[in-house]
């Protein structure tokens, strides 16, 4: 062996002791979120409410702190908005509609449950610059009779006539003031109860960095005797039939024959007239975006009631573990699934639909609901009548059939409008 030969075999020897004894990072070792800013981007000019969207690259996953969006900015201005739920992207927005026009950094901050040591971060800067739109305020005319708890009613639109929602309204009645706060498509609510008179409703909105000042008065007649229309509050589940339903009395008797109005989110959905014992009903059909929404019913121009038709809203999603890591060929495995349910309602008639795959057998099932297992098309079918807020769980048995990755991931149904997407395939791998 010549002398050069040596030398290259005793620096390849050297190099390789140098790597496989050092703390050399390769591209297989955990590391910090890369994190990078979809919407808005840098130096850009934003308004109005901000969707602040990123992609996120892991070795893992994120663990359970979530993203975190941090916001500083002019006149000492902080807010962190956290992102749990990585199902419909890591994403948040940002209301502006109370603060000052100015240059502001977000950061976005996030850890891998592999590599907790560190956190990634990305910062960008905006400029915010909002423009207010002109607003209308519109009070209802109202008659009721004295001493009975009555709803005084207002909307506020902007400039194309859209519901604006969560803005505080100021009422002033017989000198005392009331504060009520719009629903999503800008109706805003308060009880009034009073004796026998005719009183003047002063509204007002007072305006933000998005919106000017509005204002409106309106007309509160109240008798002796007047006709009371009560509404029923309605909670259904999205795309599905329900009956609106309210009932119309004078003097504590019940009227019957009298057309009534049905409104939803200030929308006239259909009219019918009241039965012998004074009521109504009419079929509707919630195409409705899930959350609290309007009912309006109405006789003549004055006899006015309002009620909540909550749209049932559930955050559904599969967390899956087993009891062993990687299991062998012949043996058994236990597969944990929790369905789990941030709310803010349950589930109604919620699956969980698992193929069950050609490596595996299946042997049994542990848990609450409804379990049912088809030999033939090798389907598990869990079904929960009511998925409660929280989590529910079930455990699948299974013997091993043959090596290899084997998936676990279910499919997820609910007739609730479910707040989260499905998640990302997982596997198990037989050896």
């Amino acid at each position: 062996m010549t002398k050069f030969k040596k030398i290259i075999l005793i620096s390849l020897f050297i190099l390789l002791f140098m790597v496989t004894s050092s703390n050399i990072v390769f591209a297989h070792d955990p590391f910090p979120p890369e994190i990078k800013f979809v919407s808005p981007v840098d130096d850009s000019t934003v308004s109005g409410i901000v969707k602040i969207k990123t992609s996120i690259r892991t070795h893992t996953a994120i663990d359970n702190k979530g993203l975190n969006f941090e916001i500083i900015g002019h006149n000492n201005y902080k807010k962190v908005i956290i992102d749990s739920n990585p199902n419909d992207g890591w994403q948040c927005n940002w209301d502006t509609a109370s603060v000052p026009n100015g240059v502001y950094t977000i950061k976005a901050e996030a850890w891998d449950i592999d590599y907790p040591s560190s956190a990634g971060t990305k910062t960008i800067q905006v400029k915010l610059y909002n423009t207010k739109k002109a607003t209308k305020l519109t009070v209802n005319d109202i008659k009721s009779s004295e001493n009975s708890n009555t709803n005084i009613i207002a909307t506020l639109k902007d400039d194309s006539n859209k519901g604006i929602p969560n803005k505080s309204i100021e009422f002033t009645i017989n000198g005392k003031t009331y504060l009520g706060t719009t629903d999503n498509v800008g109706i805003v609510k308060i009880s009034f109860k009073g004796v026998k008179g005719i009183y003047s409703i002063n509204a007002k909105f007072l305006g933000d960095n998005l919106n000017s000042p509005s204002s409106d008065t309106g007309k509160l007649t109240i008798t002796k005797n007047a006709y009371l229309l009560k509404v029923n509050n309605i909670n259904v589940d999205k795309n599905k039939k329900t009956q609106l339903k309210a009932i119309l009395t004078y003097n504590n008797k019940k009227i019957a024959n009298k057309t009534i109005k049905f409104y939803v989110d200030n929308k006239l959905v259909g009219s019918n007239k009241t039965n012998k014992n004074g009521i109504v009903t009419l079929k509707y059909n919630s195409k409705l975006d899930a959350g609290k929404h309007t009912i309006s019913a109405r006789y003549g121009s004055d006899i006015i009631n309002t009620a909540i038709l909550k749209v049932k809203k559930a955050s559904i999603y599969i967390q899956i573990t087993s009891n062993k890591a990687k299991p062998k060929v012949g043996t058994n495995v236990i597969i944990y699934y929790r369905l789990k349910n941030d709310g803010p309602d349950s589930g109604t008639n919620t699956k969980m639909i698992y193929k069950v795959p050609k490596g595996f057998k299946y042997i049994t099932s542990l848990g609450s609901g409804s379990k049912k297992y088809n030999d033939k098309t090798k389907i598990f079918t869990w079904t929960l009548k009511k998925a409660k807020v929280g989590t529910s769980l079930i455990k699948l048995v299974f013997k091993t059939k043959k090596s290899g990755r084997v998936l676990l991931s279910p499919k997820i149904t609910t007739e609730t409008y479910n707040a989260y997407y499905p998640s990302k395939n997982l596997y198990l791998t037989v050896t």
